[in-house]
């Protein structure tokens, strides 16, 4: 848990961290349609679509 909070530290919000961690220690318990609480949303501003690329290649 720490290191998640160490690497999403400036880059997710303090409440989706804490969203994130509560899903992911109750992973066994997880039903197929709860499987996407385990996706996390970057905190407004960190990423910039107009700079990412428009394809694979």
């Amino acid at each position: 848990m720490n290191k998640f909070r160490t690497l999403a530290a400036g880059l997710v919000e303090e409440a989706e961290i804490e969203r994130f961690l509560a899903a992911a220690e109750r992973l066994p318990e997880l039903g197929p349609g709860e499987l996407d609480q385990l996706n996390i949303t970057a905190a407004p501003g960190v990423i910039d679509l107009a700079a990412a690329p428009k394809g694979l290649f």
